[in-house]
Parts: structure tokens; sequence; C-alpha cells
């Protein structure tokens, strides 16, 4: 088999059936690729799911996987079952793009690259919000000693994990189970990965991710504030200067990202009370810095973000999208 879409799935039943739905219309299943779901859902919805309509299909293999309760160990324990040579993490409430399947395939059996990261598109209830997240019409090529280059280039897009296919071996030898609770030990794992060897960026758009819906919003300052940047600036054979392009090495005592994420909604009085009045490393002075901001109406900020983006950072990048950025401010 040379590649195991893996689906780490929690309580999305409704949303994996459709993800489902949109993948076993590629051909091969069964043959050229595998789908691996390992469910940790609190309830037997997804596992009756599986049983009422997708038992019979070859090549989609169902785990229940309660043990793993956390993001990340569930996501490892989805590579970690899969058959394929190569992984595709695959979001539970994510869509394949239509014909995608089979560049994909066609890349990691020509390429064999450590790391193949696909481009993608991003969508809510009300439609298509962006054709192409990474504004690219060519694919890249990262040799061996471009780590820097990669990390620059992609590192803010793979914190989406559904952008990751990642050659299976390499996966498991590298995957450090002392970063799981920070929700990004994916990022940790690509990047020690990518550490002198090849990676490729496939700019055709593979996958559709849905915005508006996450299960962690309770926990978004600390994991965007604090878990990103410890995982990022704690990396080796990465210079500064690349760290700097994915965040900043102390985002809690930036008053621009303390704004843009009170905007976003990750702080609360509720979370400043649990979270941020609690931290170490948090200095006294924006503790009270984010409890003014915490105080103050959130539509405010909106407002403010949004006519920021509009006037100020309307240009596409490969390190921000405004469309995606507004959209997430609804």
């Amino acid at each position: 088999m040379l590649l195991t879409i893996s689906i780490p799935t929690h309580n999305s039943t409704n949303y994996l059936d459709e993800a489902l739905q949109s993948i076993i219309k590629e051909p091969g299943l069964g043959l050229l690729y595998e789908i691996t779901l390992s469910d940790n859902s609190l309830t037997s919805d997804t596992e009756n799911l599986y049983r009422d309509k997708y038992i019979n299909h070859k090549g989609i293999n169902y785990h229940r996987a309660i043990e793993y309760g956390c993001l990340d160990s569930n996501i490892n324990n989805a590579v970690e079952l899969a058959k394929g040579e190569y992984v595709w993490i695959f979001g539970d409430d994510d869509l394949i793009v239509p014909g995608s399947l089979k560049e994909i395939l066609s890349f990691v059996n020509k390429y064999q690259p450590g790391i193949l990261v696909v481009n993608s598109q991003s969508f809510n209830q009300e439609g298509l919000i962006e054709k192409s997240r990474v504004p690219l019409k060519t694919n890249l090529f990262y040799s061996e000693k471009q780590n820097n280059k990669f990390m620059a280039e992609l590192g803010s897009y793979l914190t989406y994990i559904g952008a990751i296919v990642v050659n299976k071996e390499l996966w498991v030898r590298n995957f450090d189970k002392k970063k799981i609770g920070s929700y990004f030990a994916h990022l940790n794992a690509i990047f020690k990965i990518k550490s002198n060897r090849t990676a490729i960026f496939l700019s055709r758009e593979c996958i559709k991710m849905r915005v508006g819906y996450q299960t962690w919003t309770n926990k978004s300052f600390e994991i965007w504030n604090i878990n990103f940047a410890e995982i990022i600036w704690s990396l080796k054979n990465y210079n500064e200067f690349s760290k700097n392009k994915v965040i900043i090495r102390y985002p809690f005592h930036s008053p621009k990202s303390l704004l843009s994420s009170r905007a976003y909604g990750r702080i609360t009085f509720n979370v400043w009370k649990r979270t941020i009045f609690k931290s170490k490393k948090i200095s006294i002075f924006f503790k009270l810095f984010i409890l003014v901001i915490s105080l103050i109406p959130r539509i405010l900020f909106k407002l403010g973000y949004k006519i920021f983006i509009l006037n100020n950072r309307k240009n596409h990048t490969l390190h921000f999208s405004p469309k995606l950025a507004l959209a997430q401010l609804n």
C-alpha cells in the first residue's frame, strides 16, 4: 500500500461522513490507498456510522481509540495504525478536492520525499472562502540543506495538519510523545523529519479545510500564544530568522498579537482567570494589559482588526490570507 489517509476523529460523525463520501469517490481504494479511522469520540456515534455504512468497504479500517484522548495522541495513533508507506493526515471535517489524490500518489511514488505539503482551499457553510490557501502556482522542491527556507516559507501554513503527507517510518522515528498536549506535536515531528531531508510543496489544491469548526476553542489562547511559539523555538537546525517568519518568540508579550487574539476571541475574562493570571511565563505588566482588553467588548476589537486588514493587509502572502482571517473573525 503506497498511501494511507489517516483520519483522527473526535465527536464529528456528520462531518466525517461527508469527508469519507468525498474520498471514496477517488479511484484506487483498497489497492493504491486505504483509509484508517482513529476514533476517540466520547460516544459510539462514529462507530455506529462505520458499522452501518462503511464496514463492507474494502480499504476502510476503523479503530476505537478512546485511550488517546488528546488531539496529538490521536493523530499519532492514526499514523501508527497506517499500513501505507506514506500517510496523509486528514481532518475529520475536511473534504478532498476531486481528482487530487491521483496527483499525490504520483508525486510520492516518483520523488519519495520525506514530506509532501499539499495546497488547500478553505470553506464554511456559506461556501468557498478562498480557492487557494497558498498563493503559488508552481511546485516547490526543498533540498536536504534547505531547512530554513522550508520553515520560513511553509512554517505558518503547516499548522494546518491536513496539508501534510509524510513518510510513515520517518514520522514514527521522529514523533516526540513529550510534546503531546501542545496541539502542535505534529509540527515538531515534521520539522525534525525535514532536517537534512527533501520536501516538496504541491501547488495543486488537494484538500478543503472547513473553517469555524474546532473542538479546542477553550484552550486557543494557550495553544496559539504559548505552545506554538515553544514548539517552533525549541527546534534545532533552524535559525532565528526562519523561526521569526513563523511566530515571534514571545507572542504573549506582544501588544499586536494580544489585540488580534482578543479580536479572534482567544482572550476572554474567563481565559484570563483560568490561564493567563496563573501563568508564570507572562509578566505582571502584560497580565494587567490582557485583563484590561478582556473587559472591553470584543466587537470593538473585531471591527478594528477588520478595518486594519482591509486597509493594511489586503495582500495574500505565504504567511497571511486576508479572506481566511476575515472569515475566522465572523
